[in-house]
């Protein structure tokens, strides 16, 4: 039979647990700091869609970009907010179902209309967001490339209607 751990040894394995555990949550406040930060301070737009491609989340980058606060987009369903100008929005789901299917789409690129009615051009990238091995929605990273789009346009001779 083996040796029962002494009081005096169990009480300085529980220490040395307690320590650990400081340490790890130590850690993991570190790290969620740090994802914070990076969200709460891109310059490009990272969000988040559920399977009924209702926004979960989305960065503050977004306010700046088109005109929308995070906490009128979060909850809505980016088909129906007319954030996706009418003629990419084929293209805009087709990419969510995908995505939603398991690929990732690397680039793709939308008219997108900011809450003034201006036109702009987002590139955006998305990926499956998987939790235990199964899709429970799509992360995304949106980049505002109107100015790119507009000196292409201009350096072809293409006028663009805004």
């Amino acid at each position: 039979m083996a040796n029962k751990p002494t009081h005096e040894e169990l009480k300085k394995r529980l220490k040395e647990l307690q320590e650990e555990l400081k340490l790890t949550q130590k850690a993991l406040r570190e790290g969620e700091e740090t994802y914070r930060l990076h969200f709460q301070n891109a310059s490009d737009v990272l969000f988040s869609i559920d399977p009924e491609l209702k926004i979960l989340n989305v960065s503050p980058s977004v306010e700046r970009i088109i005109g929308y606060k995070p906490e009128e987009l979060i909850g809505e369903s980016f088909l129906d907010l007319g954030l996706v100008a009418d003629e990419y929005l084929e293209a805009a789901s087709s990419d969510a179902m995908c995505a939603l299917s398991g690929e990732r789409i690397p680039s793709s690129v939308y008219a997108i209309i900011a809450k003034d009615g201006t036109r702009k051009f987002g590139e955006v990238s998305a990926a499956p967001l998987v939790r235990k091995g199964k899709v429970v929605g799509i992360v995304c990273i949106a980049r505002d490339i109107t100015d790119i789009i507009f000196k292409i346009a201009v350096t072809a001779g293409v006028i663009i209607a805004a």
